[in-house]
């Protein structure tokens, strides 16, 4: 099931809204319903359950439906709910963050937009509608906002799903980025290992490493017998107190010797 079918589920299974509102909202938002979309059922049932007349239109394969529902102080959670089960998506939240409504007409777009403003207090929602295709959507990409807007219409358990989401893709991209580092350490340190131990090798090669001095002698042995320690950790292995600087130093004075 994909995310925007799981949280549109949730928002049909919350007691908490008012079926008349709801059913007035999304025909609000709706210019038809396909009639294999569980919306379809979901309407009709609950116009039944309410024994509220209607008619059902057919144009194709799409299907109208037809009702004199009326309500009164209908407010921003239920038009906004009616308004994501009606022609609300959201992509896959381990891609991105993005929840769009396609609306079927600009007057629409503008109850919708007016709505938001008043649940996300007016400034703090940037309201934008663009239009795609004869369609006229409005879309909110930020995380947190998203995430709100799922607890006011009754998905709090997706809007769980999504915290958990967002939560493992931080730890993950931590991970990446600390895995990234330490594979970059490494490269370089043993990069720059591999040119001491060749270095060593054709000093060793031509019978020269004997006329070394002790100092030069002890660090070439460890930088060989440690391949892949740090600058740091070669310090901390010399038998006398020496900086990075002074390891360094002695292994760049090995070139003289070849």
């Amino acid at each position: 099931m994909s995310f925007t079918n799981k949280i549109k589920f949730e928002i049909l299974n919350n007691k908490n809204l008012n079926i008349q509102k709801q059913i007035y909202n999304i025909l609000l938002f709706s210019n038809y319903i396909f009639k294999n979309n569980f919306l379809f059922k979901y309407v009709c049932d609950s116009l039944d359950n309410i024994s509220q007349k209607y008619t059902i239109t057919q144009k194709n394969k799409n299907y109208i439906i037809n009702t004199n529902l009326n309500i009164n102080n209908n407010n921003f959670t239920e038009v906004i709910s009616g308004a994501f089960l009606s022609c609300g998506t959201i992509s896959n939240p381990e891609n991105n963050y993005h929840l769009e409504f396609n609306l079927h007409s600009e007057n629409l777009a503008n109850i919708l937009i007016n709505n938001l403003n008043l649940f996300y207090n007016n400034s703090d929602f940037d309201s934008k509608i663009i239009s795609r295709k004869n369609k006229y959507v409005v879309y909110i990409k930020e995380y947190q906002k998203i995430t709100d807007l799922l607890v006011l219409i009754g998905a709090k358990s997706c809007a769980m799903d999504l915290m958990q989401i967002k939560m493992l893709k931080e730890v993950r991209n931590n991970i990446n980025r600390t895995t990234n580092f330490e594979t970059a350490n490494l490269s370089k340190i043993t990069k720059s290992s591999s040119e001491h131990i060749i270095l060593i090798q054709k000093i060793i090669d031509s019978g020269k490493f004997d006329n070394l001095p002790e100092n030069l002698k002890e660090i070439s042995l460890l930088r060989l017998n440690n391949p892949y320690s740090s600058i740091s950790e070669l310090a901390s292995m010399c038998s006398e107190k020496i900086s990075k600087s002074g390891v360094n130093h002695r292994l760049s004075k090995l070139v003289n010797y070849i």
